[in-house]
């Protein structure tokens, strides 16, 4: 988090966005970003029974609900769209890269992280969509949702990443936050698989 607050704070000077979507509304970490840009819009994945772009009530709070795979917003109407730890429970990422793309105006950024397994040339895909139905290729592994019990996990992404954003069309700059003095030396992954490197990725939509 700390890491993509200060890759956050770095694109804003740079871009001086004034239309960002951040996928997270209900979290401490949403309302730090809201209290420096007032302007920044969160929403959440509230199920496949919602529509994006309309507002519920979620315990008391009213939330946005967007899908990765099918935003509300027109072609080319923002700036940056801002994801963390989000793309991997996604049930198709290449689908969801395609449509950040189509929702940034040119020269509009996304910032994400993820998961990134240094190890692997080829990303690991355990669960799909099959006729609308989710079909799971490995044993369920789920990760933590601040809008229900678990999220899925439908990827593991190992270098080939690259090149399914480069197909996309977005220029790619990776980031690796590595601070020993602020304790920054892995992402602090809890599960079995072990830590990973802190990336962080910063894709342009070129002019």
């Amino acid at each position: 988090m700390r890491m993509a607050i200060d890759a956050w704070r770095e694109t804003r000077r740079d871009l001086q966005p004034k239309n960002t979507l951040i996928f997270e509304r209900v979290t401490q970490f949403y309302g730090m970003l809201a209290a420096e840009d007032s302007t920044i819009v969160g929403c959440e994945f509230l199920g496949p029974d919602k529509v994006s772009g309309k507002v519920y009530d979620f315990h008391g709070t009213l939330v946005r609900h967007e899908d990765m795979l099918a935003m509300s917003y027109a072609s080319n109407a923002l700036d940056l769209i801002l994801h963390f730890d989000v793309l991997e429970h996604v049930p198709d990422h290449r689908a969801a890269l395609r449509e950040c793309y189509r929702a940034l105006r040119p020269g509009g950024m996304t910032l994400f992280t993820l998961p990134f397994f240094e190890e692997m040339e080829k990303s690991v895909v355990r669960s799909h969509l099959v006729d609308g139905q989710i079909a799971h290729i490995l044993p369920q592994a789920f990760h933590g949702n601040p809008v229900g019990d678990g999220a899925l996990v439908f990827f593991e992404p190992g270098w080939d990443l690259l090149d399914h954003i480069r197909d996309v069309g977005f220029k790619l700059e990776i980031g690796i936050a590595h601070d020993l003095a602020a304790g920054v030396i892995s992402n602090g992954c809890p599960f079995p698989i072990g830590h990973m490197w802190p990336v962080i990725f910063r894709l342009t939509k070129p002019l």
